[in-house]
């Protein structure tokens, strides 16, 4: 192949071009010549330089605010509790479901156990040799059983599932009293109630194309979906 490109297209040109610079001083511009000339400068231009000048990025519309709720703990639906239906419009701080973690609560409550235990002992310190003779190790150990207590108690607190804006609820799970779920369960998206966005990725090279204000536009794909002025 390269010699069949070499003899039959490389060859003639490069002796045209030998030709027309032993001849240069006999050739003279003339109109052809010159409307040739930026035809092929157009052609040129047209099929190897880079003339667009926009960023083109795969992109998802939806809405401007929206938050999932996932389950933080292994549990089940408490009975006698709120519980949030699909479309419901929910204000801030609404209580969406309230979900019951037994081993949570038994871990919840040997802390507590211990916790208090451990307060007593630090109350009897001075009254009793035994105990004087740990020093402030039982006082730290004390702290780090009032830490633990505290914590648990945290994530029994995020068993309450809120909205954390007003908006609407869209459900994942068919919920009932008694449902069990795993952790990680997702139940709820709340959406807001005004407003879209786009989430474009682009590459690094790209970036420095891209500005705050920037005009963009996102084309849906599908055809009869209209096109959506944004802007950056």
């Amino acid at each position: 192949f390269m010699v069949e490109f070499g003899w039959f297209i490389a060859r003639p040109v490069l002796r045209e071009i030998v030709v027309c610079w032993q001849r240069r001083g006999a050739l003279r511009w003339r109109r052809q010549t010159v409307r040739s000339a930026l035809l092929a400068g157009a052609i040129f231009a047209l099929l190897v330089l880079p003339w667009r000048g926009g960023v083109d990025a795969p992109a998802v519309f939806g809405p401007l605010r929206a938050q999932g709720l996932y389950t933080p703990e292994a549990g089940y639906v408490l009975a006698g509790q709120p519980l949030a239906r699909d479309g419901q419009p929910v204000r801030a701080g609404d209580v969406l479901a309230v979900l019951a973690a037994p081993d949570l609560e038994r871990r919840l409550k040997r802390a507590q156990v211990e916790q208090a235990l451990l307060d007593w002992e630090v109350q009897q310190q001075s009254f009793d040799r035994r105990l004087l003779d740990e020093g402030t190790a039982l006082t730290r150990r004390r702290d780090a059983a009032r830490a633990a207590t505290t914590g648990l108690a945290a994530q029994r607190a995020r068993l309450t599932l809120r909205a954390p804006f007003d908006g609407t609820v869209q459900t994942h799970e068919d919920l009932a009293a008694g449902t069990w779920l795993p952790r990680g369960a997702h139940l709820f998206d709340v959406i807001g109630p005004d407003g879209v966005k786009g989430d474009a990725f682009v590459g690094e090279d790209q970036v420095a194309h891209i500005g705050a204000g920037d005009a963009a536009r996102f084309v849906a794909s599908l055809p009869e979906s209209r096109t959506l002025r944004c802007r950056v």
